[in-house]
């Protein structure tokens, strides 16, 4: 008994979650997000419907919310991610300055990990491009971090690099 192992318990499902700041209280364009997803990653987005705060999109079997929140994220907590990021040099001060922000989320996440942050990355840069915005704070992984770099990092998937500056 003392060597036999229990038998593994399957992984939680769970969400891969970030906000994007705007720097203006303007709602998104989901058709225009659906399009730079396919323009710039070949992803096909199923369920993208104009003049709504919120989609669920369906994309490679996940399904992925975006949300679009006409108010700040509240309290001081994207200001004190800045503090602790030395790849935004003014985050401190134009971070916590944001309008609006858009949520993002890749539901029922778990069985890839690194599929899934891929996805999510693809989504972010696709929103990103697609909005008047000047950062993402992934706030689970402590990260808030320049439009620019962001884009910067999502670009090098596209010679095979894994954008690891925007996960970690």
């Amino acid at each position: 008994d003392l060597f036999k192992k229990a038998p593994a318990a399957p992984l939680p499902k769970a969400n891969i979650l970030g906000m994007v700041l705007l720097h203006s209280a303007e709602k998104p364009d989901f058709i225009k997000i659906k399009e730079t997803l396919h323009e710039r990653w070949e992803l096909d987005a199923e369920g993208a419907e104009p003049g709504t705060d919120a989609n669920v999109l369906t994309i490679d079997g996940y399904m992925v919310a975006i949300a679009y929140i006409p108010f700040r994220i509240p309290g001081d907590e994207v200001a004190q991610a800045a503090a602790y990021n030395y790849f935004w040099e003014n985050g401190v001060a134009v971070a916590p300055n944001h309008k609006a922000h858009i949520i993002l989320t890749v539901m029922k996440a778990g069985k890839d990990p690194l599929a899934e942050n891929i996805l999510f990355t693809k989504v972010a840069d696709a929103v990103l491009r697609s909005t008047p915005s000047s950062g993402i704070y992934l706030g689970d992984r402590t990260l808030v971090l320049p439009k620019e770099f962001y884009l910067s990092n999502a670009e090098s998937m596209q010679e095979g690099d894994l954008p690891l500056l925007n996960w970690i």
